[in-house]
Order: structure tokens, then sequence, then C-alpha cells
């Protein structure tokens, strides 16, 4: 197999593709306005002009899209024109003006007693699954949730990680049972902290559960091996079920929940910061700023909440896995 050149290993995929989007959108933008891709690159100046006139045409659109195609437009000029770095200030000011009309609204935070529930429903009907398959398919999906809450894991980081990744405390490197440790290969901050990067899920229940489903795996096999949309079905069925549909939680609520819950509970930013792997405290300390108002503004109406403590009360024997050797790891 051939080798990747470096130039092609400094930008994921994805990232790519929105450059390439907000390019061809310019493009498109530009030529309407008989404007020359080449005048583009010459000039700064003028780059600077059709990038604020593109933004405003954007903005006028009203498109949901428009905001982070814009942002990749500018990107992208700087990407294939680098002389033009530093010289777009007019473009990333009308960018920044967007972005104060339409504040980021920070990803919902899932509630401790959220997640315990949703965890506690999903295990209850792997008791009463049809197959060994779907038993096993929602145990997984309640292991990885707590792993991505308790161990402040990205969604994609969880739809990515293999056996090889995890390292329970039955793999013999330390003594403490009290918590498993995750191994992040090539991550969304890596240029700041690193292309392997690690977290602790820091929870002994949620620590024998993955034993239980995980351990008998082997290195190469992926935690989640389905398509990562059956993973937001069982979430989103099972946030119906329990009627918090209204609170708009979603995989990326597993993060922000667990940040939020650590630090009510007086973690100190400086270690939240390590252990959520943030690049900055200041980028942390607005995060968990957000993510706390937001937890409050949409709290869970008082009867919710007391319907979730029940809930999680009557399944409290869910809370640690059985002793018997799954079905699975016998196969």
């Amino acid at each position: 197999m051939r080798a990747k050149r470096l130039s092609q290993l400094r930008y994921t995929a994805q990232y790519k593709l929105q450059l390439a989007k907000g390019w061809s959108a310019f493009l498109a933008f530009i030529r309407s306005r008989n404007i020359d891709v080449s005048v583009i690159s010459r000039s700064a100046l003028t780059a600077d002009k059709s990038l604020v006139e593109f933004a405003e045409h954007q903005f006028q659109q009203a498109d949901a899209s428009g905001f982070n195609r814009t942002k990749h437009a500018i990107l992208a000029v700087q990407h294939k024109f680098r002389n033009h770095k530093g010289k777009l200030g007019q473009a990333w000011d009308t960018l920044e003006t967007w972005l104060q009309q339409h504040p980021y609204r920070p990803r919902p935070p899932m509630p401790h007693l959220c997640m315990q529930a949703v965890c506690c429903l999903v295990r209850v009907f792997a008791m009463f699954g049809q197959s060994s398959s779907v038993r096993h398919m929602l145990l997984v999906f309640a292991a990885l949730m707590e792993a991505g809450f308790y161990g402040l894991l990205r969604s994609g980081e969880l739809m990515a990680l293999t056996r090889a990744n995890l390292v329970l405390p039955q793999d013999g490197l330390w003594d403490d049972n009290e918590f498993a440790i995750v191994t992040i290969d090539a991550p969304k901050n890596r240029r700041q902290l690193g292309m392997t990067q690690f977290a602790m899920v820091r929870s002994q229940e949620a620590t024998q559960w993955l034993a239980y489903v995980f351990g008998h795996y082997q290195p190469h096999q992926k935690l989640w091996p389905w398509a990562p949309i059956r993973f937001r079905t069982i979430l989103r069925n099972a946030l119906s079920r329990l009627g918090l549909d209204q609170l708009g939680l979603n995989t990326s609520s597993l993060r922000a929940g667990g940040a939020t819950w650590m630090f009510v509970r007086g973690t100190e930013i400086s270690r939240l910061k390590f252990y959520g792997r943030w690049a900055s405290e200041k980028t942390l300390a607005h995060y968990v700023q957000e993510a706390v108002s937001a937890q409050i503004v949409n709290g869970l109406p008082s009867h919710v909440a007391l319907r979730l403590k029940e809930i999680v009360s009557a399944g409290a024997h869910t809370f640690l896995p059985p002793k018997a050797v799954p079905s699975w790891s016998l196969s």
C-alpha cells in the first residue's frame, strides 16, 4: 500500500469536505458577479471584500448552514492563497457580527439523573430482549453511555473505540478496580494535546459494566460495531419513553453532561480541563458556563425528576452487572 503524503495527513477527510463546500459556494458567488478567481488570488483586498459580500448574502438567505458555509469559505481562501492569511480581517469581523446576532447554542448537557434513568431502562429492556443479539446491543449501548458521561468522551470517539482502546482493571496494569482507561487515537484536538490521548472513566459501577460487556472482546473488535444511527435511535427511543423529548438531548450531551456534573460536585476547572482534554481553561470555562446555564434553563420539572428518581430506584439492581458470564463471550 502506498504511503500517504504529509499534505494529505494534515486535515481530516471531514474537514477537507467542509472546506471544499465552502470554496464551491464562494466560487459560484463570485462568478455570479463576474469576478474571476485570478483576481481573488492576486488581491487580498478584493478577496476580503468579496468574502464580506458573500457573508452578507448567506446571512440574508437565513439558511441554517450559512454560517458554517461562510466560515469554511474564508478558511478555504486562506488555505488556497496562503499570502492572504491575516489579511481577511473584514470577513472575519463580519462573521463575528453574525455570531453575535445568532449566539452559539451549546449542546444541551444530559443531567446525571437522566443518564442513569436511560441506562436503567435500557438494561431492563435487555433482560427481556427477544434475542441474544438484541440483549447484547442494548447492554453495549448502556455501557458506552456511562463511558461517554463519566469519561467525558466525544460521540465520535465513542463510536471509534475498539477493545484495544479500553484498558480494564482485569488487564493487569493496576490493582484499583474503580476506574477504566480509554485511549483515543487521532482525537479532534490532536494538534494541541497529542495524536494519542487518554480519558479515565471514573465510576466503579461503570467500570464493572465495561468489564462485563467488553472484557472478553478481542483487541481488534469495535465496541460499537453497528452504525452510529442505531446508537442515536436507541437513545431517542429511551428518552421518548421517559418523557424527555423536549430537552433536545443527543449523544453529544454525554460529554457536556459529565463535565457539568463534575463541576457542580466540586471538580476544579484546572482538573476538569485535564480530565476532558480541553486545550485551554478559557475555552472550558466558557463551555461550563454555557452548559450549567443551559441545564438550569432546561431544568427538569419536579414531577419529571420525581418519576426519574423512582425509575432509577426501581432499577437499582442494574447498577452492577450480573455475576454470570455474558452469553456472547461463549460464542
